[in-house]
């Protein structure tokens, strides 16, 4: 689907005519890991979004915000403790010691992910980047068993 441009498939029930709806509209995905650079927050505890770098040619470049799935699971505090400076144009920075697996819907021209989807969170061994080996899974989107983790892992 990407090959032609297309961001997905839109389909219908057979034999059923174009204004009767019933509709369904599969859009294509990519999955990448990428590390957390910084947040932004609503206020103490609750996260806006994550911010997220991609390592290219051993250079962290920014690849854009995720707004989605981390509601109501503890990340803030695991960022909170990472925090590695004042806040700038509102977003506050990390030191880059966790890598996010995020699922996106593609890619704005400027190079930024579309619609991320936060869906793991791993912290490295190296505070540079994504070379270090990763450890253990900090976080996960869909364990409950991740905020025993996170308690245990913030000490």
């Amino acid at each position: 689907m990407r090959t032609v441009g297309a961001e997905g498939i839109v389909s219908k029930r057979l034999g059923r005519s174009y204004p009767q709806g019933d509709w369904l509209k599969t859009k294509c995905h990519q999955t990448s890991r990428f590390v957390v650079t910084g947040f932004q927050e609503f206020g103490e505890g609750r996260l806006e979004s994550v911010h997220v770098a991609e390592e290219i040619g051993g250079k962290l470049v920014p690849a854009g915000q995720v707004r989605f799935g981390f509601a109501g699971r503890g990340l803030w505090g695991v960022l909170a403790q990472l925090r590695s400076g004042e806040p700038v144009k509102g977003v506050i920075p990390v030191h880059p010691a966790l890598m996010a697996e995020i699922k996106f819907y593609g890619r704005h021209k400027g190079g930024s992910i579309r619609d991320g989807v936060l869906l793991d969170l791993i912290r490295v061994g190296a505070v540079v980047g994504m070379a270090g080996k990763p450890e253990p899974r900090v976080w996960d989107c869909d364990s409950d068993a991740a905020l025993a983790a996170m308690s245990a892992w913030s000490g």
